[in-house]
């Protein structure tokens, strides 16, 4: 069962629409605020301003080239109990920009994440016993980790 199925989309922390998963695709709908500031920019190029709301079957690619790949995405699905094939749920709990952009966090999420940071912290040392995934890859995470951590606090 997925863990999240609408996520809060932000650009630079305003509010720019709703991301949610339906039983037949993904639906991307921009705030009626966010489309009546004219000095907002679309947040996606395959995503301009509009009222009515996008649908795709799969993931939008401008959310899905927000998922970490690899070694770092296999850290984060076994850290956050997320099944390999919820890319949208991974999305939620994970995904920003480059430029500091962030998606998601539905209400509750951020407090309960923080308080949860140190028994993360063992989970992610215990992820290396019997594991191929390198000491290197684990400390990149956490490094990732407190990065978020210092952002949403």
């Amino acid at each position: 069962m997925p863990k999240h199925n609408k996520a809060f989309v932000f650009f630079n922390d305003i509010l720019a629409g709703e991301l949610c998963r339906l039983p037949d695709g993904y639906d991307f709908k921009y705030a009626e605020s966010y489309l009546s500031d004219e000095n907002l920019p679309q947040i996606a190029f395959s995503l301009p301003k509009q009222k009515e709301p996008f649908f795709s079957e799969e993931l939008f690619p401008f959310f899905y080239g927000m998922l970490s790949e690899g070694a770092n995405r296999e850290i984060q699905e076994r850290l956050l109990k997320i099944d390999s094939k919820d890319d949208f749920s991974l999305l939620v709990e994970t995904a920003q920009t480059e430029t500091g952009e962030r998606i998601g966090l539905e209400s509750g999420m951020v407090e309960g994440f923080l308080k949860d940071i140190p028994n993360k912290a063992k989970e992610m040392d215990g992820l290396l016993e019997g594991s191929a995934l390198s000491r290197d890859a684990v400390a990149r995470y956490k490094d990732y980790v407190g990065e978020r951590v210092r952002m949403l606090g």
